[in-house]
């Protein structure tokens, strides 16, 4: 539910990226109003740039991809053994807890991420999202619904 009204409070492109709205502000004070005021009006906007960010960083580095993708199917796997008792695999020939199984996934995954540079990633993405999303949000004028609220 909340993900089909964040998708229908979606901006259109053409007034997110209106040319004739952007201006430089005249003080910090001026950047920081736009920003806060902005911010809220695209929102979801700003939240689609980050999965879009997201997207692009796993499909450029296919290890890190591969390691989400163990990760995903690891959890998946383990959440369905059962909490109590034991569990053979591979005809008996190994036999694991669910506690073990999650020690084993997270220790294993641990160093995949760490060999596949996912924290350089990750603050890749954190970096290009937050400077856009700032400049954006700081250099176009104030949406006019914000000016009409106020009188409200």
């Amino acid at each position: 539910m909340k993900g089909t009204s964040r998708l229908a409070s979606l901006k259109p492109a053409r007034e997110f990226f209106d040319r004739n709205r952007v201006s430089i502000p005249r003080n910090f004070g001026e950047f920081s109003v736009r920003l806060s005021a902005n911010l809220r009006y695209f929102q979801s906007n700003y939240i689609l740039l980050g999965l879009i960010a997201v997207l692009y960083s796993l499909i450029t580095n296919l290890w890190l991809l591969f390691v989400v993708g163990y990760v995903i199917f690891g959890v998946h796997f383990i959440s369905k053994l059962p909490p109590e008792g034991p569990v053979s695999l591979f005809n008996g020939k190994v036999v694991i807890t669910s506690s073990q199984a999650w020690l084993a996934l997270s220790i294993s995954a641990f160093v995949l991420l760490f060999f596949t540079s996912a924290s350089s990633t990750i603050f890749w993405i954190a970096s290009v999202v937050i400077g856009v999303v700032a400049l954006h949000a700081g250099f176009m004028e104030k949406p006019l619904e914000d000016d009409f609220s106020a009188v409200v």
